[in-house]
C-alpha cells in the first residue's frame, strides 16, 4: 500500500507533502480500514475545512484546537499551516500550545506526532529532535472521543487537564 501510495503522487510532491499519507498506508490493511472505520481525508479538503472553521473563530488570540479523530495528523497539519499563517505562531509552539488529537490507535498518535514534526521541520527548518516530537505528543491521546466526558464532568474523565475550559475549535 505504501508504494502504491507513493507511485500515485505527482511528480514533485515532498515527502512532508505525502507523509500523513504514507504512514497511513503503512499502519492499516486496506481491507480491514473501512471495516475498523478508517476514512481518508485528501489534504485539500481538510484545508478548506480548516480555513473555513477558523473563518469563524472571533477571539483575539489563535484558538486551542482539537481533531477528536486525528488519525495520521492531515487535519492537525492543515491547523498548524492555518495558525501559522493567520496568527503567526511559531510552529513548534502552536503545536505544543494550541493542537490537540484523539485517536483510538497509538500508532496513528505517534503518526500525528511526526507528521506535526515534519511540517515544523519544513516551516521553520529547525533541527528534528526526539525531545520536540515528545512535546508534541502530549497533546495527543489514545481514547475514544465519543465516550470522553466534558471537562466540567470529572476530571480523571477529561485527557487534557491543562485544557480545563475545553477547546474553542474542533475540526476533523
Amino acid at each position: 500500500d505504501a508504494i502504491r501510495a507513493l507511485s500515485n503522487l505527482p511528480e514533485g510532491r515532498a515527502l512532508d507533502d505525502v507523509l500523513p499519507y504514507l504512514l497511513e498506508a503503512i499502519e492499516s490493511p486496506a481491507d480491514g480500514k473501512r471495516r475498523g472505520g478508517v476514512y481518508y481525508t485528501p489534504s485539500d479538503v481538510a484545508s478548506f475545512v480548516v480555513e473555513n472553521v477558523l473563518a469563524g473563530w472571533d477571539g483575539d488570540n489563535a484558538p486551542r484546537c482539537l481533531d477528536p479523530s486525528c488519525g495520521t495528523g492531515v487535519f492537525l497539519r492543515a491547523l498548524l499551516d492555518d495558525l501559522v499563517t493567520r496568527y503567526g505562531q511559531d510552529p513548534l509552539a502552536a503545536c505544543e500550545k494550541l493542537l490537540h488529537g484523539i485517536d483510538l490507535s497509538g500508532t496513528a498518535i505517534l503518526s500525528s506526532a511526526l507528521v506535526l514534526l515534519s511540517r515544523c521541520i519544513a516551516i521553520s527548518g529547525a533541527e528534528p529532535s526526539g525531545a520536540s516530537l515528545l512535546r508534541i505528543k502530549q497533546n495527543l491521546r489514545v481514547a475514544d472521543a465519543t465516550l470522553i466526558q466534558p471537562p466540567d464532568a470529572a476530571p480523571t474523565a477529561w485527557p487534557f487537564t491543562h485544557c480545563p475550559k475545553g477547546f474553542d475549535v474542533i475540526a476533523g
